[in-house]
Order: structure tokens, then sequence, then C-alpha cells
């Protein structure tokens, strides 16, 4: 009899049905996992995110194919997205058809024994701005999925692709990125990130700069001007938090997208929230942030390793002058607002899930308190950051947690699972020339990639024009995305020959290089 086995970073698959098609059976697996390697005894079966991969696995399914069956798809790719031309459902809904269809094909589903089902048909990135508990933050993800299993991303230079293949091959990974990094690697994910009180964050970078990142300097690792400023001594903390050397209005430029912020910027970062970003926690409250992240995910232990806590930070701290924080509150208003924003969206999820929340919460913190009593070598170190925690270290964690009673946090997640919302669709394009007052250029809808993508020209706040993607652009598919047909041509009416901008319809994503334009030439 045939075995079949399925193995991802989160979960186990196995049949032992020697009737069952293992393409079949990989193919309803592989809408569970994302990047995962399936393993059979004639083949084995890799998944990204090639739409070709795709159409060709569809076709072997339906006999299509020229391949005899039983080697077909050596390494075939399927493309996880929310819908399916064959099957036409959600993540969740081909982990209960395996659940209750599986026994009777002898296809059974096996997780390991501190990991649970996860239903993130996307690859997830972690938007994590400095100093806000993001070290922290990875230790829950190896405690969840083993280690080295969440990538930092190095983007840049020549360890990019490598970094796109770990975090292919793996599904999570991170960084000090702002959204937009799903244009980079041409493909939707879902996003999540954390923040922190605007002032609080801005001073514990200073004493992080002062005492050399906790030692990270002596190893080599980068400082800016104004690290080592504040390092030499030569930078005070009414400076720092003066000028807001770590960054000014860093949340909405990381969860906008936008280099320089605006009023608009906000309102695209706020968006971004409701319909890209659907976990975004505290840092000054790491549990709730874990638990609604694993409530998201499915992930069962909302637990951490507390990392990289600035240390020798004197118990008599420099005081900052009146002056210096009204300057920098005045200076990160929007920041500020979006803090409240997420504040005010958090204190409203909790209570829709009522006591089952609070529950919950009360059983995290109190596992957490006893994770907190264990010795800790990360505590005032990134050292976990560059070479991942301890393997013993984190199963002796692991210990601690599964040994308590986990069915309060189980009954949160089942619910949280029950209403999970999809996010929205995610783009990339481009605005190619304005001439002879036509707008060219192409855009994908990286969700839906056969979907075509509306396209509006805008005059201030007037609609002055609207178009749909179609036209042929195979240079954009030979760069690497997954629709041909993409490109858009529209012709602009007179009113808009001094200044325009084009957006796409329904979404606060924009596109590059969308403007504003004045005759023929992008203001950048």
């Amino acid at each position: 009899m045939d075995v079949h086995v399925f193995r991802s970073s989160f979960v186990s698959y196995e049949s032992t049905a020697s009737g069952i098609c293992p393409v079949i059976a990989s193919h309803l697996a592989g809408r569970l996992c994302y990047g995962a390697r399936y393993s059979f005894p004639t083949h084995s079966i890799r998944t990204d995110s090639s739409s070709r991969g795709r159409r060709a696995e569809i076709g072997a399914l339906r006999g299509n194919s020229t391949k005899p069956r039983r080697r077909y798809s050596a390494y075939a790719r399927l493309l996880l997205a929310s819908t399916s031309s064959l099957f036409g459902g959600r993540a969740a809904l081909y982990h209960n058809w395996l659940l209750h269809l599986g026994p009777a094909i002898g296809f059974k589903i096996e997780a390991t024994q501190h990991i649970a089902m996860t239903y993130v048909s996307k690859p997830l990135f972690f938007i994590h701005p400095p100093k806000c508990g993001g070290s922290t933050v990875i230790s829950f993800f190896d405690l969840n999925l083993d280690r080295d299993k969440f990538i930092n991303f190095v983007w840049g230079g020549v360890s990019q692709e490598k970094t796109r293949e770990r975090f292919l091959a793996s599904g999570i990974g991170g960084g000090h990125d702002p959204i937009g990094i799903h244009r980079d690697l041409k493909m939707p994910l879902e996003y999540c990130s954390i923040l922190r009180e605007p002032l609080r964050r801005q001073i514990s970078h200073y004493w992080f700069a002062r005492n050399g990142k906790n030692g990270g300097v002596a190893r080599g690792v980068s400082v800016s001007e104004a690290e080592a400023l504040a390092q030499g001594g030569e930078l005070s903390l009414d400076d720092w938090v003066g000028e807001s050397c770590s960054g000014k209005n860093l949340f909405v430029q990381m969860l906008s997208g936008h280099g320089r912020v605006n009023r608009e910027s906000l309102e695209i970062a706020i968006e971004n929230v409701r319909q890209h970003i659907p976990t975004v926690g505290l840092c000054e409250d790491m549990s709730d942030f874990l638990l609604r992240l694993c409530g998201r995910t499915g992930m069962r232990l909302p637990f951490f390793i507390r990392t990289n806590v600035t240390e020798g930070v004197p118990k008599e701290r420099s005081p900052l002058s009146e002056r210096a924080r009204e300057k920098f509150v005045e200076d990160n208003h929007l920041d500020y607002e979006l803090y409240q924003y997420v504040c005010d969206e958090i204190a409203r999820e909790r209570e829709s899930y009522g006591a089952i929340y609070t529950r919950a919460i009360e059983a995290v913190r109190q596992i957490q308190r006893r994770i907190d009593a264990l010795d800790n070598p990360y505590i005032y170190t990134g050292k976990s950051n560059m070479f991942g925690f301890d393997e013993d270290h984190l199963r002796m964690v692991r210990e601690v947690a599964t040994s308590a009673d986990l069915s309060p946090i189980d009954a949160y997640i089942k619910l949280a699972q029950s209403r999970r919302r999809e996010c929205g669709d995610l783009f990339d394009g481009f605005v190619d020339a304005v001439n002879d007052d036509m707008v060219h250029g192409w855009a994908v809808n990286l969700s839906v990639p056969d979907k075509c993508v509306p396209i509006e020209i805008w005059v201030r706040e007037k609609l002055v024009a609207t178009t749909l993607t179609g036209n042929p652009r195979p240079d954009v598919a030979a760069a690497g995305y997954a629709s041909e047909r993409c490109g858009f041509a529209v012709r602009l009416p007179e009113e808009a020959q001094e200044g325009f901008r084009v957006k796409i319809a329904g979404s606060a994503q924009t596109i590059r290089s969308a403007g504003t334009w004045q005759r023929g030439w992008h203001m950048a």
C-alpha cells in the first residue's frame, strides 16, 4: 500500500489509501498551506504563486495533460488564492473537507503536538517598526512554527533573491519594511504589525542607541549618524526627541508606504489597516496582540520570550523638557492619530468577543507569568535576531505553555476563526507615459490576476475619466507577473491638462508614478 505524506512548517498530512490519486490529495492539502513541499513515492509537488502552474495542475486533474497521470507534477505549482476555478472555496473549506471526507478515502490530518492548523492561504509579513517589541514577536513565531521559520528580511543587494526564496518556502517573515513588499515579491500577502506610544518608542530608541544597541555595535551592527552621536554622549535626550531622530510620523510612513507623509497618508494608513493589516497590536500589551494574531492565523500558543530589552537604562533618567515633549507631539500628530485609531479598534474587537476573550486573555497572562519566571538568556540581547532562539529553550517554554489548560484560548481561537474576514485585493502597476492626451500604463490585481483592474483619472476632487485594464502587456508577464492582459490606455479630457492623478477604483493603493501629472510630466 502506498503511503503519501504532506509536510510543512505547520502540519503533517498522511494518506494510506492505495486507491486515492496522490495529485488530488496534494491539491486539497495545497489549499491549506502556502509555500510547502509534498513528498510522495513517485514524485513531489512544490507550491508557489505561479498561476500558470495552477492551470497546468487543474488540466492534469481534468485529464487534459499529455503526461502520464502518476508521473505528472514532479514540481507542479499551485496558486493558493482564496478562490479557485476548480474548487472555489477558502482554506477553511478544504480543511473541513479533509476532516469530514478524508476518513472515507483514507486521508487523515495529523498536527504536530504544539502547532495548530492554520488558515493562512497567503504568506504573512510582519511590518516591524523599530523599538516596538518586534524581536519579542519573532519569538512567538518560533514557538509556534519551530526555530528559523520566521524569515528576517534583508531586502536589497546580493541577498535579495535568497531572502525571497526562503520567505516563499516558509510563508512567514518580516522586517523594518513598510507596507508594499507584495509589489517586490509580485504576489499577494497578508500583513500584521505592532505599534507603541510614539514618545515612549522615541525615548526607548535613544537609550538603545546610547548603550550601543545592547552590544550590537560591538558586533558590527550598523548605526545612523544620530545613533553614533547618542552613543558618544554628544546628543542629549532633549535633542533626540525634539528632532524626532528615530523617525517622524514613522507609523504612518510604514503603514501607508509613503516616504513623506501628510493627512492623505494617514487616511491611507487607516484604510490599509482596515483592508490589508487585519491584526495590529500594541507593544504595551503583547499578550493581547499575540492572542488576536492566533485568532487570525490559527496558531495556538500566544506566548513570547521577552527579547532585546534595552540594558543599562539609568534609573534616574535625564529629564525631558516640556519644550521637547510639546515639539515632538506636534511634529508627530499623525502618528498619534493613527495610534489612537488602532487603540479604539482593538477595544471594539475585544468587546465584540465578550467573556470568551476575557477568559482567554486571563489564561494567556497567567501562563505568560510562568514563562517570564524562567531563566531568559535573550532578554538583553538582539542575538536571537541573528542566530535564532536555542531549540532547547523553545522546547522548555513550549512545555510550560502546553502543560497548562489551553481550553479558554482554544475557544477564543475557534470563535475568531469562524469570524475571519478576507483581506482586500493587493495591486501593482505603473504609469508608463502621458502623451498625445493619452495615459498609458499597466496594473495587476495580485490577489486575482485574471481580474481586470478599474482605473480612474482624477483632477483634484473630481473624477474625469475611467477605464479597465485588458490590453496585452507581454513585457509585464515576462517580468514575473501572473497576468499579461493588464495594460491600459485612457484619453484625457481637456480639464486634465493642468494636473491629474491616476487611481485604482475602490482602493487606497496607488500604482507607481500615479501622479500628479502636468502636461506630460510626472510631478513627484
